[in-house]
């Protein structure tokens, strides 16, 4: 609906904007521009069920996991990675 001009901006997550992009031709990816003002800062989330068997053993797990990742910077080269097509 870009490329027929019915819509001027369209909101989605920066991944999905980006694949949705690489999907086109190049002609087609070039009429196209990403806005650099940030929507939304948050990138993914984990929900769990409270009703789930020691739930709150598997959120300690997962968040200290998640913090473990970001520290050694894997969490932000699979971030770029993602952006550029990789796990398409």
């Amino acid at each position: 609906m870009l490329l027929a001009k019915r819509f001027d901006a369209f909101l989605v997550n920066e991944a999905v904007g980006r694949k949705l992009i690489r999907d086109l031709s190049a002609e087609e990816q070039a009429k196209i521009q990403i806005h650099p003002l940030a929507y939304d800062e948050n990138f993914s989330f984990l929900m769990f069920s409270k009703n789930y068997p020691n739930v709150e053993a598997l959120v300690e797990k997962y968040d200290s996991g998640f913090e473990k990742i970001q520290k050694s910077g894997l969490y932000q080269s699979m971030v770029q990675d993602l952006y550029k097509g990789k796990y398409d």
